[in-house]
């Protein structure tokens, strides 16, 4: 548990650098490019995110498990899979590119879409190293790299569209920022691979293979999250599409908490699985109840607070039409980061394709009712993307539903449960207060909202004072004590 105490914080501490970033270029980018074109630039991507689906071939948490249970194995897995993955992904991008001037995209489209697919090959290859520092448990390092990218490719492609370059060269900066980890996580990792750079065509069977079950469910996830652009963008046009983005965008932060506790705890549950089930069951019982005691406040918050934060950012005109969207979207924060946490347990203990099974269920639903949904909401409100919305809140909830019933023994326990009754109470005590403060400031809001939590969260036993000073000691503790380990090291490199 310390180790994955300190994976946490240098998990969280990265985020909280990169956060900066993703902030900023949600308030730049969509004023900038007006709904229209935001629109077609996440159309593009999706586009392109169904190739770069088949380039990772699944293979991430498959080596993420390999390695954690058999480091000797990193070389030639890495190796083979860097290979791999470059060839695949040269193909893959003559493919995508093919296809979009095959259909007739406009030629913004296809230019942006030219430009995605360097990010789509770089990206598969970046991930391969990104999962063998996973499974060696190196997480400071991969959070390091992580956020440098952010930074780095941030501030150079929001600056040129400060510039007016336009959104492919935007696009074309943030596609070649994978460079920076690929570079940095691989001088890392040289040490081991040194020596033992042989190619092993049957091995790159095994990794297809060991991968086909991430692979699959990786396609149901993409499905799933893109097949509502795709269709929005037939059914109702880009300008509609850059408000569901916009949207769908606010409500992503949150989910970065879950997001960072999968990649900390995956490892050590991968070796726990075979080991002591106790011990698996607290790990994944705890991060239920981090993710949801975040996670529900801060989408009760936001849903309180949408339109104040629309109209704080100055959007340019038609963003309003994200206001709904985001009260919407909002309810399924605090259900993905339980379905987060729920599928990587499962995945640990190889049930991989039983949640497969849950994953088709729900990729058969979300296209069958937004087909319904999208048109049905244009008619009646002016807006596709309300169905789209409610679909994707609806979809969670199915996902939800399936990852529960398959849940390993000892996880979502007496104590979980009432735990995560008592976040939602808690939660709900914030409505009330804020609505009554509905013509305040945004900060005033968010302040009687926290105060209403706090005192809830006290009064329902969630946390103690104590428990939440000790919790503060402890995070404090973990960055001096990394600071000291810095120190010390370049001590001894000079």
């Amino acid at each position: 548990m310390s180790r994955i105490r300190r994976n946490l914080a240098s998990l969280l501490l990265s985020q909280v650098a990169t956060f900066v970033v993703s902030l900023v270029t949600l308030v730049i980018l969509p004023k900038r490019l007006g709904p229209e074109t935001f629109g077609v630039l996440a159309f593009a991507m999706a586009f392109v995110g169904f190739f770069g689906l088949v380039s990772s071939l699944g293979s991430g948490p498959f080596l993420i498990k390999t390695i954690a249970r058999d480091p000797e194995q990193l070389a030639r897995y890495v190796v083979n899979a860097f290979v791999m993955k470059f060839v695949l992904g040269g193909l893959l991008a003559g493919a995508a590119i093919a296809g979009a001037h095959l259909l007739d995209y406009p030629s913004q489209t296809v230019l942006i879409v030219d430009v995605a697919c360097i990010g789509m090959v770089l990206g598969a290859l970046a991930d391969i190293l990104a999962a063998a520092l996973q499974g060696t448990e190196r997480i400071g390092k991969l959070a390091l790299w992580s956020a440098v990218q952010q930074y780095i490719s941030g501030a150079i492609a929001i600056g040129l569209l400060l510039d007016h370059k336009g959104v492919v060269v935007y696009a074309l900066v943030v596609s070649s920022g994978s460079i920076i980890p690929i570079v940095a996580n691989g001088y890392h990792l040289w040490p081991e691979i040194r020596g033992r750079m042989s190619i092993d065509l049957r091995l790159w069977r095994v990794i297809a293979v060991g991968g086909l079950p991430f692979l699959l469910w990786s396609a149901i996830l993409l499905v799933y999250g893109s097949i509502d652009i795709l269709m929005l963008q037939e059914m109702a046009g880009s300008k509609t599409v850059g408000w569901y983005t916009l949207a769908y965008s606010f409500v992503g932060i949150p989910t970065l908490l879950p997001s960072v506790l999968m990649t900390v705890i995956f490892p050590s549950l991968s070796t726990k699985a075979l080991a002591s089930s106790s011990e698996f069951s607290r790990t994944v019982n705890r991060a239920l109840q981090v993710a949801v005691f975040v996670g529900t406040p801060m989408a009760t918050g936001i849903a309180l607070t949408a339109g104040n934060i629309i109209r704080l950012l100055h959007y340019s005109a038609g963003y309003e039409q994200a206001v709904p969207l985001i009260r919407i979207l909002a309810f399924h924060i605090p259900i993905v980061g339980m379905d987060m946490i729920l599928a990587i347990a499962l995945t640990a203990k190889d049930r991989q394709k039983a949640w497969l099974l849950v994953g088709c269920i729900a990729v058969v639903f979300n296209p069958a009712a937004n087909f319904i949904a999208i048109p049905l909401t244009k008619t009646r409100f002016g807006d596709g993307a309300i169905g789209a919305s409610i679909v994707t809140v609806a979809t969670e909830v199915v996902m939800m539903i399936g990852a529960i019933y398959l849940r390993p023994s000892g996880v979502l326990d007496r104590a979980t449960q009432s735990f995560l009754v008592r976040c939602a109470v808690a939660s709900a005590v914030m409505i009330p207060p804020v609505m009554l403060a509905d013509r305040a400031p945004l900060a005033v809001k968010v302040a009687i909202g926290v105060a209403a939590f706090v005192i809830a969260t006290l009064g329902l036993r969630l946390a103690s004072v104590r428990e939440s000073r000790d919790g503060v000691s402890q995070i404090l503790r973990s960055i001096r004590e990394r600071g000291r380990l810095a120190s010390l090291s370049t001590g001894m490199e000079s």
